[in-house]
């Protein structure tokens, strides 16, 4: 409870709060989707056929289907590897809330409806509540609704990713669990591994429904103004299923006394249960009057199981439909009271749940929900005076509601946009059913306006009871919030109210003591100093501001001076103002209202409200002190929107004999500011002509005030030459000024500047943008930056560090340890050390010691070699999650490199030269040089941009956007913009680059006492604009050229740009002038490409810096369209000490952003050089990325048996045959093995499949056993599936054939004739025919399944080549070898001996029940025979015995 109160007694200084429970943000979202593999579905109508699996994904009121797989069994492992993307932009947090993804899978139907397989349903809230919003690699319990709740009918493994445009994508792709064939039965016992199935099968997933007990409702809003009423009815969601109560008409307190029943899978995958209140209209659209929500969470906790009241909340009935709508679906937005209802929650069991709504027949539960229960509460509230009003002269009140009770001031007439009220309220013995404060129901403030609202604020009941720090009651000063749903408020006058709150149970101590209206007293003063603000809003379309400040103080104003053309603007003034004797309670704020003054009006710009208690705890506010108090910069903010800062401080005088200064200006010293200028860059022209030169003013009157002379020797403005033409030209000067600054960094100010183009000599000089430069930070960083080098520069006089080529050494200050002015930059920049790199790179062996050891960003292989097998293998593999194998070696290398490896005598090889074609290796044998070398090597890869490492921590430039425009508020027109905030409509028009150095004359000479500093002193020469020893200072004025070697790897959830498939891409990069249109190396269908090409381009620096890397999609009819980019700056790199000094530059993963948007358009991992011309060795060397090109393999099985498969004929009998595949579309089945009588069926029968490797997905071999029928559909009996992603892996990185073996002696009695082959190693004897179980999945999970048959089988990869120069023909046609496929045993043999051949064809049950029906025939028939003699000889005997 403590923790509410603190949250909701906010603080006054602070904007309009967007409420905590709206876990979306309003804006873009992206729904990424990857089926990954189904398994064990179930036929929808029977066990005994296959189905054609089709899987439907709904969610964001889009469906879209996957492709159609067709003849799979209930065995069948189908790897579908398929992405959907889902997009659509939300303006509210309720709508994204009610999102849901549901999945389908169906057994598609060529005439008919789709049979639905299973499905699974998933809410927004839990993915997106996921760590990095993703659901990873779960597999998904499938349950059919539409047969058993309870049982399920198959498993889905699959990827979903929910993000927001601000947010990081995660990049979804193929898990390939590659799992040994030795561990074939332990894998499918063991499926789903701990964490990896979202359902799994050992915890019983259990239907249940919620129950929900309705009783009745209360003071339910009016919705039909005209008639008074409403006609109510309430709308339940969850997981997608909504259940409606009945209507009752023409009544505001119904009673439905209902249960209502919605069935639910626990564990329960969504988070909260919505109920709506609806209105019901006969003509029209139902509306909705409000809303509640239910945490899942508490329901299954059963905290809700008592019937209890809930509260409502919605909009006016006169607000404006669509804000109306928005308002009513956010209970913690609503803007008035709804009513409230009656109701439990809980869970009960059910073997059959469904959604059901029954009267509620039990007189217990009747008799509590029929319960008149209620208890007395006391409201009393202090209405003190109200300010900043719209209008002088109109009138105004306050009203207070609470529930359905409320209280009401007088209407009285502004002056000077105050009310003086000093009216005590009390709502008095009002009757709550509740005794526990925290369940009263909210209270509202309105200013009303004759009798409108106008403006209101929302509080929680306890917040406002008596505490011990408040005894009396608490008192707020209420910045009212614009009511826009209403279209009448004033956007610059909500309105302030200073009230005092106690809510208590009726016949409580405490009492609000009343407060008369205060006089005003000659000897009290507020002097309200303020300094200077910064980050203004500009109004101007400019991209500046005229700002003034109006001071309001009760009913006093006064005014600031104007100053023209700054958003950062400086005052150093001190306003007087007259003040009342106020108590400390009814103390006034202090209001700062901003505006941008132009000839004919004034643009509101921002407000701040300061609380005069909550600023003497602050201590920016001080009573009776004799000196200024210290200021602190404090936010401005404009309906929702951080707009800047103001520093302030306020000084309280009600004793005549204090006397405090009335000049406030800070203290200024000697400061030194050096500006390197590099250039302009992405210079934009929004006119009708393109920009021609550009240059750069600085206003120095930016940072002075008015009443200060132009510091030293400076003009009022420095202007550099317009000299390169473009929208790139380099400006390549250095300004060195000095400068009387604030001595305290407080008062440091903003450095404003613009750019121009030069037109017509000069004659036209139109503003491109303007530009800020905050002085306090860069003197931060200059003073890091000579730490960081003393730093190291000590370190070298200590002898700690020692030079080394593979070693980089860092300052304590990139790890952000060490040095207290780390932290404070940190502070001042907003720059924050990436933890989780760091200690991944300290892992890795990378980051040790303050130090980058580049040897370990790069590794290299050698090969051992399984003398077993005959193939190869790589040697301490570097771990495959942090380093990517790049090149690849042909089975020749890697024998060489094994041969020399053994006469090394296994000594490990390293390769620590960046040259890629010549290795020279020192060994421990004389004489070992020009040793042959790996074409493989494991580069580290990155998952950020190298931007964002310690690799390129420091950046070398200072980047000052260009902007230019304006924010116009008169667009503010709804309540979603004004919780939310409002945009700026400024443009980027390009940037000022360069370094900006500044320190103050005492720093300066505090450094140069130090000895480490005389090491670094010729790199911070601030007197002269000259060139020094700083290499980078030289080459600003050179144009140097160099090579841009650019190495593209891969991308990854690159979105489909196509209808009906997935994106074409290809790359396109740009460098200045030059660009590069691979459209030639396109790829097809994918939306994951790999490209592992290089890329080389040649330019000059400094010059166009940035290097776009585009991904488009190919059309063949169509224009291309851009999927998205990638911006790197090549300057930024190119200047850096570090990365000059990194020799082994890791693979680094960029974002992809489309220009018209900032949601993420996937992933690119690349990784670049820069390389002098000079450098020719390394120009003619670049590194071998390129991987093994995809080759033609082919997959030959052989099926020789099939065991103890049951019969599926009535005779005992089965005719079988067995289909196996790898690509469905191209099945291969054998020959039939009719009339088998034992289970056995022999084949001997040879399939060969084509396949590609490498195969970017799971390879799967299928094989399935069928029963023929001639007059109905052939009976599907089992089937198996063999993972062979690592017999596929293994024949192509080791240019082999491969046999898979198992360590199961295929059995060889009855009609296994043949030997099986074997090998001898050391795991004992392995066999070439394999015995595999085939499995039909009867029931629910893999636990409960079902054997029905073994299959002998036989597998074998082999090349292409291979294949060509020893042909096998199909079946056990010619050519038969490798291995002899011999005609199969045990089959139908024609003899003339009929015994033999009715046994064959009917086999021994059908001969026993022949025999068996011949006997009772002939028995029968020789009953019939001698039944006239038995009985004639019974007859005579009897007549004549």
């Amino acid at each position: 409870m403590a923790d509410k109160k603190k949250q909701q007694q906010q603080e006054e200084l602070e904007p309009i709060v967007q409420q905590e429970s709206l876990q979306f943000k309003p804006g873009e979202y992206l729904v990424h989707i990857l089926l990954q593999q189904t398994r064990a579905l179930q036929n929808p109508n029977d066990n005994e056929s296959t189905i054609d699996p089709l899987i439907q994904i709904e969610t964001m009121d889009q469906k879209k289907f996957s492709s159609q797989k067709k003849g799979t069994g209930s065995n069948s492992t189908l790897v579908w590897n398929e992405h959907f993307y889902f997009k659509r932009s939300f303006s509210n947090g309720w709508q994204i809330q009610s999102q849901h993804v549901k999945i389908s899978v169906l057994d598609h139907k060529v005439f008919g409806r789709n049979a639905v397989v299973g499905i699974y349903e998933l809410d927004f809230s839990t993915i997106y509540m996921m760590d990095n919003h993703v659901l990873l690699h779960k597999w998904l319990g499938l349950i059919n609704p539409e047969k058993d709740f309870n049982k399920i009918t198959g498993y889905l493994k699959m990827s979903i990713n929910v993000v927001h445009e601000s947010d990081k994508q995660t990049t979804l792709i193929m898990d390939n669990e590659i799992k040994e064939r030795g561990k074939i039965e332990e894998t499918k016992n063991n499926l789903f591994a701990e964490g990896e199935l979202l359902l799994p099968p050992h915890i019983q997933t259990k239907g249940q429904q919620l129950k929900i007990t309705l009783g009745r409702a209360s003071n339910l809003m009016k919705m039909d103004s005209m008639l008074g009423s409403i006609d109510p009815y309430l709308l339940f969601e969850i997981g997608g299923q909504e259940i409606q109560t009945d209507l009752i008409k023409n009544q505001n307190a119904p009673n439905w006394e209902l249960n209502l029943f919605l069935p639910v899978m626990t564990p329960c995958q969504s988070e909260y249960l919505i109920m709506r209140l609806f209105d019901y209209d006969m003509g029209g659209k139902d509306e909705i009057a409000g809303s509640q929500l239910f945490k899942i969470s508490e329901i299954l906790s059963g905290q809700l199981q008592q019937p209890k009241w809930y509260h409502i909340y919605g909009a006016h009935i006169d607000a404006e439909s669509d804000q109306r709508v928005y308002l009513c679906s956010h209970p913690d937005l609503g803007t008035c009271y709804a009513g409230r209802i009656l109701l439990s929650m809980e869970l009960v069991d059910s073997e059959l749940p469904k959604k059901d709504k029954q009267k509620i027949t039990d007189q217990k539960t009747l008799e509590k929900i029929r319960a008149d229960v209620s208890y007395q509460w006391s409201f009393q509230c202090m209405v003190y005076f109200a300010l900043n009003l719209p209008v002088d002269d109109d009138s105004y009140s306050i009203k207070i509601k609470w529930g359905e009770h409320e209280c009401k001031t007088s209407s009285e007439k502004a002056k000077n946009g105050v009310v003086e009220y000093y009216k005590y309220l009390t709502i008095d013995n009002v009757r709550f059913p509740t005794k526990e404060i925290s369940e009263l129901p909210d209270v509202f403030i309105y200013l009303m306006d004759g009798d409108k609202p106008i403006c209101f604020k929302r509080y929680k009941s306890y917040n406002l009871n008596p505490t011990a720090e408040h005894p009396e009651g608490h008192h707020f000063t209420v910045t009212l919030i614009p009511d826009k749903s209403l279209k009448n408020t004033p956007m610059d006058h909500p309105g302030i109210v200073k009230i005092k709150f106690l809510i208590q149970p009726t016949g409580g101590q405490a009492k609000i003591q009343q407060v008369v209206k205060p006089q005003r007293d000659a000897n009290s003063f507020l002097y309200v100093n303020l300094f200077q603000a910064h980050d203004l809003a500009p109004t101007d379309m400019d991209g500046l501001a005229d700002p003034v400040v109006d001071i309001l103080f009760y009913d006093q104003k006064q005014t600031t001076v104007l100053i023209n053309d700054t958003t950062a603007p400086i005052w150093n003034t001190q306003l007087k103002m007259p003040v009342y004797k106020f108590e400390n309670d009814s103390f006034p704020p202090i209001i700062l209202k901003i505006f941008d003054q132009d000839k004919v009006s004034r643009d509101f710009m921002g407000q701040l409200t300061i609380d005069y208690q909550k600023g003497l705890k602050k201590g920016f506010i001080t009573k009776n002190q004799s000196t200024i108090t210290k200021p602190q910069w404090i936010d401005v903010y404009l309906y929702g929107s951080k707009a800047g800062q103001v520093l302030l401080s306020c000084n309280y005088i009600d004793n005549a004999t204090i006397k405090i200064p009335n000049q406030i200006s800070p203290p200024r010293i000697k400061h030194f500011i050096k500006i390197k200028l590099l250039g302009l860059r992405n210079l934009k022209s929004f006119g009708p002509l393109p920009v021609t030169k550009a240059f750069a003013k600085f206003n120095i009157q930016s940072i002075r005030a008015k009443d200060e002379p132009l510091s030293l020797n400076n003009g009022s403005e420095i202007i550099t030459q317009p000299k390169d033409a473009g929208p790139n030209p380099n400006i390549t000067s250095i300004i060195c000024l000095e400068v009387n600054l604030p001595e305290d960094d407080a008062f440091m100010p903003k450095f404003i500047g613009s750019v121009h183009d030069y037109i017509l000599k000069g004659l036209m000089q139109p503003l491109i943008g303007q530009f800020s430069i905050d002085l306090k930070l860069q003197k931060l960083k200059t003073l890091k930056q000579i730490e960081e080098k003393k730093d190291i520069a000590k370190r070298v006089l200590n002898g700690t560090i020692q030079v080394d080529q593979n070693i980089i050494h860092l300052p304590s200050l990139d790890l952000g340890v060490g040095i207290k002015m780390g932290a404070l930059l940190s502070m001042a920049s907003g720059e924050q050390f990436n933890e989780e790199i760091n200690n991944l790179l300290t892992q890795l062996g990378i980051l040790r010691n303050n130090s980058i050891h580049m040897d370990q960003i790069i590794k290299y292989i050698e090969y051992d070699k399984n003398e077993e097998e005959g193939t190869f293998f790589e040697v301490d593999k570097p771990d495959s999650k942090y380093y990517l194998p790049l090149g690849y070696d042909t089975q020749t290398q890697k024998s060489q490199l094994y041969v020399q490896r053994k006469k090394l005598g296994g000594q490990q090889i390293q390769n620590k030269s960046l040259n890629q074609v010549e290795l020279q290796i020192k060994s421990s044998q004389q004489g070992q040089q020009g040793l042959i070398k790996s074409n493989v090597h494991y580069r580290l890869c990155l998952p950020c941009p190298l931007e964002d490492t310690v690799f390129m921590q420091q950046k070398v430039f200072d980047i000052f956007p260009l902007r230019k425009g304006s924010i116009n508020l008169r667009e503010v027109e709804s309540m979603a913009e004004i919780i939310l905030g409002v945009k700026e409509n400024q443009l980027n028009t390009g940037k000022l680059k360069g370094w900006v150095e500044v320190i103050s004359q005492q720093d300066l000479e505090k450094l140069q006492a130090q000895p480490e500093f005389k090491l670094i002193k010729n790199e911070y020469d601030f007197t002269s604009g000259k060139s020094d020893t700083n290499l980078t200072d030289k080459e600003l004025v050179v144009k140097n050229q160099v090579t841009i070697r650019l190495y593209i790897i891969d991308c990854s959830n690159l979105p489909p740009k196509d209808q009906d498939s997935m994106s074409d891409p290809y790359l396109k990069i740009r460098l200045g002038k030059e660009s590069i249109d691979d459209v030639e190396n396109k790829i097809t269908d994918n939306c994951n490409p790999q490209y592992y090409r290089r890329y080389d381009i040649t330019t000059e620096l400094p010059g166009a810096s940035e290097l776009t890397i585009q991904v488009w999609d190919y059309d063949d009819f169509m224009p291309d369209e851009l999927i998205g980019q990638t911006v790197i700056d090549i300057e930024e790199r190119y200047f850096q000490q570090r990365f000059r000094q990194l020799k082994q530059i890791p693979i680094e993963t960029r974002q992809l952003i489309h220009p018209s948007s900032s949601m993420p358009q996937g992933q690119i991992r690349l990784f670049l050089e820069i390389i002098p011309s000079k450098q020719t060795s390394i120009l003619k060397n670049p590194w071998f990325i390129e991987q093994r090109p995809k080759a033609k393999h082919f997959i030959r099985c052989v099926v020789w048996d099939v065991l103890d498969v049951p019969s599926h004929d009535d005779e005992g009998s089965s005719d079988l045959y067995v289909v196996g595949y790898v690509d469905q579309n191209q099945k291969q089945k054998t020959d039939t093995h009719f009339r088998s009588f034992n289970g056995k069926g022999s084949f001997n029968w040879r399939m060969v499949f084509p396949i590609e490797l490498p195969q970017l997905q799971q390879c799967v071999l299928t094989f399935q056993i069928f029963d023929k029928d001639i007059f109905t559909s052939d009976d599907f009996i089992s089937d198996c599936s063999i993972d062979i992603t690592e017999l596929c892996r293994r024949a192509f990185e080791n240019e082999t054939n491969i046999k898979m073996y198992s360590q199961t002696e295929p059995p060889s009695d009855g009609i296994l004739k043949q030997d099986a082959q074997t090998k001898q190693t050391n795991k004992g004897i392995l066999y070439e025919k394999n015995v595999i179980q085939t499995i039909n999945t009867e029931k629910a999970g893999y636990k409960s399944n079902q054997q029905n048959g073994k299959l002998v089988v036989s597998i074998e990869i082999v090349s292409e080549q291979f294949h060509n120069k020893n042909p096998v023909g199909l079946g056990r046609s010619q050519p038969n070898h490798s291995p002899v496929c011999p005609e199969p045993t045990g089959r139908i043999e024609w003899t003339w001996n009929p015994c033999k051949m009715l046994n064959q064809l009917l086999g021994p049950k059908a001969i026993r029940y022949l025999l068996l029906a011949i006997c009772f025939m002939f028995a029968g028939y020789m009953l019939v025979m001698l039944f006239p003699i038995i009985t004639g000889n019974l007859m005579t005997r009897i007549f004549t015995g």
